[in-house]
């Protein structure tokens, strides 16, 4: 299950907010594993992300990049995969 909420707003702002909500399955797909499939893994990943605007002419050969950070979360709810905490910083450019 993958939900998402962003935030947007009609000034000239070009920065997002995004939150996702994540729960999913631990996969028994070898037989040593079944002692870490206990539990169903639940997390977040909290994103912060601004797109370049049409102002800074020199980045238009990528169409506009944007970049951000994000903090995730994630609890396998298994005392043996233990929880996660992860920063990221990411940059996007697009092709075309």
């Amino acid at each position: 299950m993958l939900s998402s909420l962003i935030s947007f707003s009609q000034n000239q702002n070009h920065s997002s907010l995004q939150i996702e909500y994540l729960n999913g399955n631990i996969l028994r797909h070898k037989k040593k594993i079944s002692h870490l499939a206990i539990s169903h893994p639940k997390g977040f990943i909290l994103s912060w992300n601004h797109k370049s605007t049409p102002e800074n002419k020199n980045l238009a050969v990528y169409n506009y990049p944007e970049w951000g950070v994000s903090f995730i979360y994630h609890d396998f709810k298994n005392s043996t995969l233990g929880k996660v905490y992860a920063a990221q910083l990411n940059y996007s450019f697009y092709f075309g």
